[in-house]
């Protein structure tokens, strides 16, 4: 997922905060400009993720469920350290 910059992947541009899947064996992510980007290794989901803030989830409901609790304080607060 490229946060942001500019990078690609077998000289396809990716879009910013989409979720790119790699299934060859082998592929090249360059960037011309510089990027920052996470990279996830491990099986593939078993069905689509929705993506939005700082959470991912399996459903379109479940993400909003999960922002509204955020938003209204029932969600973990995520400390930052360092």
């Amino acid at each position: 997922m490229l946060l942001e910059g500019d990078a690609r992947i077998d000289d396809v541009p990716l879009q910013t905060g989409a979720l790119n899947v790699l299934d060859g064996p082998s592929a090249v992510i360059a960037s011309s400009s510089g990027a920052r980007a996470l990279l996830l290794g491990g099986a593939r989901f078993p069905s689509p993720r929705w993506i939005g803030a700082s959470f991912v989830a399996s459903s379109e409901a479940k993400l909003q469920r999960y922002m509204r609790d955020a938003a209204s304080g029932r969600w973990p607060r995520i400390e930052r350290h360092g």
